[in-house]
């Protein structure tokens, strides 16, 4: 499909995505949708979740044997 499978193969720089990521984090926990999950994530869930959209590893880093708390 031409579909990047990540947030690096399409370029994104790590340092700026990094510094991003905290502040990307809480605005995803604060979003109005948030509360309609079926489990409410934390931050740290969300944090995990960003560094595998980053890497392009499916649950933090699990596709790829890579660990999910490691720096990106």
């Amino acid at each position: 499909m031409g579909i990047e499978p990540s947030f690096r193969a399409l370029g994104v720089d790590e340092r700026a995505f990094l510094d991003a990521l905290p502040q990307q984090a809480l605005n995803a926990y604060d979003d109005q949708c948030a509360p309609a999950n079926p489990r409410m994530p934390m931050l740290a869930d969300m944090e995990t979740l960003m560094r595998a959209a980053y890497r392009g590893t499916g649950r933090g880093g699990a596709a790829t044997g890579e660990d999910p708390t490691a720096a990106v």
